[in-house]
């Protein structure tokens, strides 16, 4: 099976190549700039897109079973330049897809977000729930859900939304970003900085997904084996349960006793009294699945991470 993966050397997209050649998938990773193929990606092919280019588009939709959309702006970029998230986000994810199936691709995965649902999360969350969070971010890629739907609206072509929690875990590519993730900040800062600064209180809650989880899903709808009948067209990748940051930190500074002798300090800062905490669960089918190891999947992520932070990989990376 021939695989594409656009934003294929960002954090989820080169875990996610990482995974699927281990497991023998033919894998091209399309990025705007030009990449050189580090040990772990060895196996895969690089090609380079021009985004505003239809013919670049079609070109790498060439010859391809299935199409993973990860390229993506980040929510601050977005907030940023709403215009930019918008052109990005979900014109061309829709100007993508229509190609896709012009160039005869049988699925076209693409990789949304949980916060469509709304801002701040609340309650319970499923696939049905109606989206409602106007936050360029979101509203960006949920343009980008409809017009995939739109367009997928054949039997030619499979149309499959994915909408992420809060991914974690160690990159298989360099890449900045990543480190702007909370508990990918909070492991580099425990080794590096030998302490942790918090944003707030710690008292805000997060539905964190070890990012090893994300790639078995991900495989599952690949090749639907699936655990359940596929009577729709999205899908939740979530824990469906949430850890507070400060309870995600404690666990870190637990994990650095363990295994490298360090007592990284908690250092918190004045709780916004003007912010709510609100409980929410985001339904997953997968998460059922993945029940009886969640929590040995998310230490291993977690040590491997810091693994990561204390190696000469991560020398160059300053918080």
């Amino acid at each position: 099976m021939k695989i594409l993966i656009t934003g294929g050397f960002g954090f989820l997209g080169a875990r996610l190549a990482e995974y699927l050649l281990k497991k023998d998938y033919k894998v091209t990773l399309a990025s705007r700039s030009k990449r050189s193929l580090n040990r772990s990606l060895l196996k895969a092919h690089s090609i380079q897109v021009d985004w505003q280019s239809e013919s670049s588009l079609e070109s790498i939709s060439q010859n391809q079973d299935i199409i993973i959309h990860a390229a993506g702006m980040n929510a601050d970029d977005c907030k940023n330049d709403p215009d930019q998230a918008h052109l990005f986000n979900a014109i061309t994810t829709k100007k993508l897809a229509k190609l896709a199936l012009k160039s005869g691709v049988k699925k076209f995965i693409f990789l949304s977000t949980a916060h469509v649902y709304a801002n701040p999360l609340e309650g319970l969350l499923n696939e049905q729930s109606i989206p409602s969070n106007s936050h360029p971010y979101a509203a960006s890629h949920l343009g980008g859900e409809n017009f995939l739907t739109d367009v997928a609206q054949t039997d030619k072509m499979q149309g499959v939304i994915v909408r992420l929690s809060n991914n974690f875990g160690y990159p298989a590519f360099d890449n900045p970003t990543c480190w702007s993730l909370v508990i990918n900040n909070l492991c580099l800062q425990a080794i590096k900085s030998k302490k942790m600064v918090l944003m707030g209180d710690g008292s805000e809650i997060r539905d964190f997904m070890p990012i090893s989880l994300f790639c078995v899903a991900m495989e599952k709808i690949l090749s639907d084996r699936l655990p359940y009948s596929l009577n729709d067209n999205i899908f939740n990748i979530s824990s469906s349960r949430t850890l507070s940051i400060m309870e995600v930190a404690q666990r870190i500074q637990s994990y650095c006793k363990e295994k490298f002798n360090l007592n990284p300090e908690i250092i918190t800062r004045a709780p916004d009294s003007k912010k709510l905490i609100k409980e929410f669960c985001i339904e997953s089918k997968f998460s059922k699945l993945f029940e009886p190891s969640y929590n040995e999947a998310f230490e291993k992520e977690l040590f491997k991470l810091l693994d990561f932070c204390q190696s000469d990989k991560s020398q160059h990376i300053y918080i």
